[in-house]
Parts: C-alpha cells; structure tokens; sequence
C-alpha cells in the first residue's frame, strides 16, 4: 500500500501526521510507500526528512481574512499547487490520501478527487480549521480526536480515534522524574514550571512569563519553549537575567525530541491548549 500524507504549518498538524506514519511502519509499510506533500517554508521541511520520509512541497497561503493583493497572489499559488499536486500523484500512485491539514489541503484534494484516490482526514480539534472544511465534503472516512466533532461534519463518516501520540512522547513516561531532569540539566530540589504556547509560540505567554521571570527563578526553574515566530524576543531577553538565575532557565524556540522529558519534568505545565498539548502532555 502507498500512502499519501497532507499535513503542515503547525505542530498540531505534523504531529499526530508523524505519529500516524510511524504506526504505518509498524505495521509493515515501507518508508518509501509513504510520501509527503508539505507547504514551502514550513517547520515540517524541517520534521518531515528527520523521520526518514520523502517530503514534496507546494506554494500556499490564506486567500480568506487577507488583504485583496495577498488573496490574488495566494490565490494564482493555488491554481499552480493543483498542477503540481496532479503530477505527485500521477508519478506516486497512492492507495490513499491520509490529511490533518494546512494551506496545501485544497489543491491536493482536488487533484486526489481528480485521480480518484480515497481521502482519510484526521481532525486534531474538535472544529475544523478552515483549511480543512473544504476538504471534508470530499472525504471517505473522518477520524477525530474527539466524538465533539460531530456536529462539524458527517457523523456517517466519523471515526472518534483519539490522539495519535509519537513513540518519543510515550516512551518518556518511563523515564523518571531525576532522569527527565537530568536531560535539561537541572536539579530535583527546585520545582519545575514547563511553559509554551505552541510550535509558532504565544506572545501573551512569553510577555508574561519573561515580566515575573527574575523573581521566579529565585526559587524554582524553568523549562521555556517560545515558539519560533517570539524566538528572537525571548532569546534578547536572556539578556536581562542574571548567571546565576540563567542557571535554572533552560529556554528554546522548539523542542522535538526531548517534548516528553520536558513533561515528566515539570510539576507544573503552563501551555496554550492546542490540540497536540492537550493529546501528549
């Protein structure tokens, strides 16, 4: 069977995309039955080739709640995607198209309608993100993380899955409290506080935790992913801490490996509640 994944811009979408391929291996797969179809510029150019899977790419963007010149810019982005979409297709030959979303999600359902390949999505949220309803009418099977989904589309279609939770994010439950901490080489006699907003990150988060930052760091540590777009803002504000409170701040724009450690690290988490948070922590 050869498998076709559409899935990008988030983490909230790679991710239960990822955990999905690696379930597909399990079971016998191949690695080179499963190709990929991303958006360029995106963090799954990054996620995608670390798992071992091929990646293509197409142009997208938001053509509704955007200026008029970006609609027409983004709009001529779709009508190219779609050829391009075609010809992944016609050379690929997928059994089926497994999509969580993103900008690519139109062009490359219309070109599997087109081809006649069955289209299986999966909803991480309860309510479809807008880059996914189009999609919907077209599908043969939904999954959903949750049975709340009914109302957003086909109950006749709908499969409640739950989340699909990476190998990596499992397997640190088994690690211990000492040894989780020890990944971020920090003690066990602080508390631990996790913070993040998200793979593209939440300013709110960020602007709150980096105001109090000094005086928390006077008695507990803290582990901060602020997402890639605030990145900048919060690595000039280390600036403002002194050595010995950077000792017990570990911060990143993004973790990937080490996602699982981080919860069985912290005794408190303070996370925007996405899907992929909500699903893994």
């Amino acid at each position: 069977m050869r498998i076709l994944i559409v899935a990008g811009g988030t983490g909230g979408g790679i991710y239960p995309a990822l955990a999905a391929a690696t379930e597909l291996q399990n079971m016998g797969i191949a690695p080179d039955n499963i190709r990929w179809i991303g958006t360029e510029g995106e963090m799954e150019e990054k996620l995608v080739p670390r798992a071992g899977l091929k990646l293509e790419t197409i142009s997208g963007g938001a053509i509704v709640g955007v200026a008029p010149h970006t609609t027409i810019k983004n709009g001529a982005k779709l009508i190219w995607s779609l050829g391009k979409s075609s010809r992944i297709i016609r050379e690929f030959k997928p059994d089926v198209m497994f999509m969580t979303g993103g900008y690519m999600a139109a062009p490359v359902t219309l070109a599997c309608r087109r081809h006649k390949v069955p289209i299986c999505i999966y909803l991480p949220d309860v309510e479809p993100g807008k880059s996914i309803r189009f999609s919907i009418r077209f599908a043969h099977t939904i999954a959903a993380t949750t049975d709340g989904s009914k109302q957003f589309v086909p109950e006749e279609k709908l499969i409640v899955t739950g989340y699909p939770v990476r190998p990596d994010i499992r397997a640190a439950q088994q690690l211990s409290k000492a040894e989780a901490l020890a990944k971020f080489d920090l003690t066990p006699e602080r508390p631990t506080l996790f913070v993040f907003g998200g793979s593209r990150g939440a300013w709110a988060i960020n602007e709150a935790l980096m105001g109090i930052l000094p005086k928390l760091l006077q008695s507990a540590q803290v582990i901060h992913i602020s997402g890639t777009l605030t990145w900048p803002k919060v690595e000039a504000n280390l600036a403002n801490i002194s050595d010995d409170c950077r000792h017990y701040y570990r911060a990143y724009p993004y973790l990937h490996d080490e996602m699982g450690a981080g919860f069985r690290a912290a005794d408190l988490v303070l996370a925007r509640a996405g899907a992929s948070m909500l699903g893994e922590a």
